[in-house]
């Protein structure tokens, strides 16, 4: 018992070191994603006074 709760205490540790690595990663996807959706909209608005 107290080694599959080391082994489990071990992998948890890892886990969080693979997730620290993918965040920025992941904020630069959610970034992205906005400044996409802010030029869509301007283009949107864009057309709406020319049409």
């Amino acid at each position: 018992m107290v080694q599959r709760v080391g082994e489990l205490a071990g992998s948890t540790t890892a886990m969080r070191g693979d997730i620290a690595e993918m965040k920025p990663m992941t904020d630069h996807v959610q970034r992205w994603k906005r400044m996409g959706i802010g030029a869509l909209t301007v283009i949107g608005i864009g057309g709406t006074v020319l049409g």
